[in-house]
């Protein structure tokens, strides 16, 4: 009968749909399946190159020098403020000595940066009293304690990112020296 015919027609077509979307499904997953485990070799090769962080506390030290007054009198002028920039051999100030009423002047025997200025014009200073502090503050010296689980992945030569968090500064250094702390056995006796 043509309406059997049609029937098992329209099966056949149903059938033949249903065995294409199931063959579409199957490319589809591969294909994802495929794509997840480029992507996931791809991640663990560039997390695998990523530098290892290690966060430490430590301290900053800065070359520096203290300016003693050359002379005992009254700073007459004084051309210096707290966190200048200067270069060696600078005037910071000019004291007027009490012994001869000359003027002498107070000068920074290095470059680098002022960070405690004691004097302030009209001030009476005596000779050999700390009156400037500069340091240098493009030679740090950075002391890092590294625990030991991490001790191995720090190596000399080996290119590192301080932040300084307090300051809120980030600057590249490169590692020096790396170097034990000696430990002493206690064992009572």
């Amino acid at each position: 009968s043509p309406d059997h015919e049609a029937h098992e027609a329209h099966l056949a077509a149903q059938h033949q749909r249903r065995r294409r979307a199931n063959l579409v499904r199957a490319i589809i997953g591969a294909v994802l399946l495929l794509a997840a485990a480029i992507g996931g070799a791809f991640a663990y090769r560039y997390t695998a190159a990523l530098p290892p962080v290690v966060s430490v506390s430590g301290r900053v030290d800065a070359p520096n020098v203290t300016i003693l007054a050359p002379t005992s009198g009254v700073v007459s002028i004084l051309t210096a403020r707290e966190h200048q920039d200067v270069k060696q051999g600078d005037v910071l100030g000019w004291m007027e000595s009490a012994l001869d009423k000359s003027l002498v002047a107070v000068t920074a025997p290095q470059s680098g940066a002022i960070t405690t200025l004691e004097l302030r014009q009209g001030q009476y200073a005596t000779a050999g009293t700390p009156v400037v502090v500069i340091h240098q503050l493009n030679a740090l010296h950075v002391l890092l304690e590294v625990d030991e689980d991490d001790v191995g992945r720090v190596t000399v030569g080996q290119s590192v990112d301080l932040s300084f968090t307090s300051l809120g500064l980030k600057q590249q250094a490169v590692v020096g020296s790396v170097s034990a702390i000696p430990t002493t056995d206690r064992k009572s006796t």
